[in-house]
């Protein structure tokens, strides 16, 4: 995060001085990391530095949401005057201001 953390000016080069509030939110984002990825954490912090390079330079294909909804009818449901689905229709129509 070379923009936000020890950052001089607008420059990416970093500053060898950081504010209490920058270490702090480092100290907290590596501690979740380290509770919730600990096998991130194993060999040590070079290692650790050298699979985020890897991860910048060659990143993972992004993950794809499929959803799939199964058809359905209502048809039937809203051709039967007392069903549950037609009176609730009804109610929302009502609620819409549509006449009967």
């Amino acid at each position: 995060m070379p923009r936000f953390i020890g950052t001089v000016e607008s420059e990416l080069r970093l500053s060898d001085r950081m504010s209490p509030v920058e270490a702090v939110f480092i100290a907290a984002t590596l501690g979740r990391a380290m509770i919730h990825e600990p096998e991130e954490f194993r060999d040590g912090p070079e290692t650790y530095l050298e699979r985020i390079r890897e991860r910048q330079r060659n990143p993972p294909p992004s993950p794809r949401l499929v959803v799939r909804i199964a058809p359905f009818d209502l048809t039937n449901d809203l051709r039967v005057e007392n069903s549950v689905t037609a009176k609730a229709a009804h109610r929302f129509l009502d609620q819409l201001g549509f006449p009967r």
